[in-house]
């Protein structure tokens, strides 16, 4: 999205991008609880469903032309995700943030089905998938308006409203609540939408154009390997002590992780300057 946006117009690409991924997940939660409940073989469809989609997504994007007018010298070559020393506490509010917000998907992912099979009472797919499907749209709806503030301003507020979220899911599983429940998803998914899209911003518009790949996949590196090692803790957790105890840690992982998103965030006070970030980054070969 970078690449094809104009100059300066990454906090646009950013907000596109955190509504096409909450499109994205919303989609999946909605048409996998579907083929779940009402297509055959409701264990494997969706994940070969799902396998489909991505290899026309593959096809595509390796048909997409290259836009990088300053290629640094040397071959292509696979390597390692490394962060340019000019930028390295940039990146770091920028991980934390993009962290933050996928460990708040993780846990409404991971236990989020379960909690709305016990609250809204429905033995459907497709029901327990809308009533998820909630937190991306939230996600996606204020994504819209967040572009317009500043990347540590989006992820202040998102960071926020994670602790307000997941304290109100905690709230809504002690007291079995379906409107709490509705609230809880309402904002964890603003707070996942702002912090991802404040993230994303903040890094595309400090990241070298010859570094961006390799900047971009540590930062993803970071979010991903995290949210699969608390999604992991969180089901063990819930099989053996049970789901009000794994929300509980859930909400409390979310809170330190987003105090600390919201720290670095205000610590920030305006990126580094550009001719900066080029001259520390553009002596390596790109990583894509």
């Amino acid at each position: 999205m970078v690449e094809f946006s104009a100059a300066g117009q990454e906090t646009r690409a950013g907000s596109i991008t955190t509504v096409a991924q909450a499109i994205g997940i919303a989609l999946a939660t909605i048409v996998g609880g579907a083929l779940i409940q009402y297509a055959p073989y409701p264990t494997h469809l969706n994940f070969w469903v799902l396998f489909a989609v991505l290899a026309i997504l593959f096809a595509a994007a390796w048909l997409l032309p290259r836009t990088v007018s300053n290629k640094a010298p040397g071959h292509w070559q696979p390597r390692l995700p490394t962060i340019p020393g000019g930028i390295r506490m940039i990146f770091a509010a920028s991980a934390i943030a993009a962290t933050s917000g996928y460990v708040i998907g993780g846990l409404m992912f991971s236990l989020g089905a379960q909690i709305a099979h016990d609250l809204v009472g429905s033995d459907n797919a497709l029901v327990n998938g809308v009533a998820i499907a909630l937190f991306a749209l939230a996600a996606g709806v204020v994504a819209v308006p967040g572009k317009r503030l500043t990347p540590p301003a989006a992820i202040v507020v998102g960071g926020l409203s994670a602790i307000v979220g997941t304290a109100l899911l905690a709230v809504s599983t002690a007291r079995h609540a379906l409107p709490i429940f509705v609230a809880a998803a309402t904002a964890g998914g603003i707070g996942f939408g702002l912090m991802y899209l404040g993230g994303l911003s903040l890094i595309n518009a400090n990241a070298p154009a010859d570094r961006r790949g390799g900047v971009l996949s540590a930062l993803y590196l970071a979010a991903f390997a995290t949210q699969a090692v608390i999604v992991l803790l969180l089901g063990a957790t819930a099989t053996t002590w049970g789901l009000g105890f794994a929300v509980d840690l859930g909400a409390v992982a979310i809170a330190v992780l987003s105090v600390c998103t919201i720290g670095l965030a205000v610590s920030i006070s305006r990126p580094l300057p550009r001719e900066l970030i080029l001259q520390k980054g553009a002596t390596s070969p790109p990583c894509w």
